[in-house]
């Protein structure tokens, strides 16, 4: 491998890790072929199904052949268990590429994203020289992945007890077509058919490392209440509904709050955000995440509770003193879902709850404007690393 890429030119294809270095780090163009998982899954199981028939229909004709038990292993191919692991090798991969392609190991290589057939037509075309450009610069043929691949979408959570005023937040910014929030995607989640749902719901099975963060969470909390496991499997499902979508989703009820929710229904109010850092991180792969923690004081979310004649949360309808209670015994909890952010390496950023709305409105807007520039100047690449913000012991709510 080492005289192969000391050469002035080569191409490799493959991607073992014992040789990984050696071609990544000399190569000036990589190309990820990066297909959805339930293509690639289903291919796999495909291939297998036509050997077994090819099998099948030569087997008098091989039977006939002593010795040539090489020529039927071929055809037979690899057994179901070896398909079943390379699927699972596959779910590996695709996070992990992901991973190390975001990282700064290899600045010197341009990395194409290729997602789609489309697009896997657009290149054999020019390699084939059917179209205008017989010698694509290398310009032009990421211009195609750019062109054809779908925008990253941008998460924005804001995160808060209630009465920290999420809602309201939301409601003061300008509305933007570029942006949607959780009512405007539960309204889409609505409209889908049974059958694309049904799709979402396959896509989250083979979604291995989501799928094993969600039990580890089950069993680590002992989430034992049937409200606690439909909120969570809901939870998955609607990651990859998010991940579907494109531009920003800015939600003031989002992944971050639904946990809350899953484990303060079951009582966990001081959980190890370990338990938690794991959900987190395979929830919000895959997309451009911002987290804003509302610091609001416990006496402020209370009378905010109380004086709100339209709210839908646990605590509307209690007397003041009861919600302060609540409040101060899920201080600890949301702590922990703060720090297994930070663990998750999301950037989390903290608003303070008790300055004026158009005060708070105004920050919120130059962050959202901030991460338009940013889309509009990125698509079709991969999504940047999420910044990890220094873990802090602080509290987001003032005590």
């Amino acid at each position: 491998m080492n005289e192969i890429t000391a050469r002035d030119e080569w191409i490799i294809d493959g991607h073992y890790r014992d040789v990984r270095h050696l071609i990544w780090g000399r190569s000036q163009t990589v190309i990820w072929l990066n297909y959805p998982p339930l293509f690639v899954g289903w291919r796999l199981i495909r291939r297998k199904l036509r050997k077994k028939l090819a099998r099948l229909e030569n087997k008098s004709s091989l039977q006939a052949k002593p010795g040539d038990g090489k020529e039927q292993e071929q055809i037979a191919g690899a057994s179901w268990s070896k398909r079943i692991f390379r699927i699972t090798k596959m779910l590996r991969e695709h996070r992990e590429y992901g991973l190390l392609l975001q990282q700064s190991h290899y600045p010197q290589t341009q990395i194409i994203e290729i997602v789609s057939l489309h697009q896997t037509r657009q290149w054999e075309a020019v390699f084939a020289g059917r179209t205008a450009s017989a010698q694509p610069s290398r310009a032009a043929l990421a211009n195609i992945s750019r062109n054809s691949a779908k925008p990253v979408p941008t998460f924005i959570e804001l995160f808060g007890l209630p009465g920290a005023g999420k809602t309201t937040l939301i409601n003061a910014i300008d509305e933007d077509p570029d942006m949607k929030t959780r009512l405007a995607i539960a309204e889409e989640w609505g409209r889908l058919s049974f059958l694309r749902r049904l799709g979402f719901f396959i896509r989250t099975l083979l979604d291995l490392p989501l799928v094993g963060s969600a039990i580890y969470l089950a069993f680590t909390a002992r989430l034992t209440r049937g409200e606690s496991l439909w909120r969570l499997l809901r939870l998955i499902i609607m990651k990859h509904w998010w991940l579907s979508r494109s531009g920003i989703l800015l939600f003031d009820q989002g992944a971050l709050q639904s946990i809350w929710s899953i484990l303060y229904v079951s009582g966990r109010t001081v959980p190890d955000p370990k338990m938690i850092t794991p959900l987190i991180r395979y929830l919000f792969e895959g997309m451009q995440t911002q987290v804003i923690a509302i610091n609001v004081d416990k006496a402020t979310a209370a009378s905010r509770i109380v004086g709100r004649t339209d709210g839908t949360s646990r605590f509307d309808g209690l007397a003041f003193d009861d919600i302060e209670s609540k409040i101060e015994r899920s201080i600890s909890l949301i702590d922990a879902i703060v720090a297994a952010t930070r663990a998750a390496g999301i950037d989390v950023q903290t608003f303070a709850g008790s300055e004026p709305v158009p005060v708070l409105a105004g920050q919120l807007q130059q962050l959202l404007n901030r991460y338009k520039r940013d889309q509009s100047g990125s698509v079709g690449e991969l999504p940047a690393a999420a910044g990890a913000a220094p873990p802090s012991s602080d509290s987001i709510i003032s005590r």
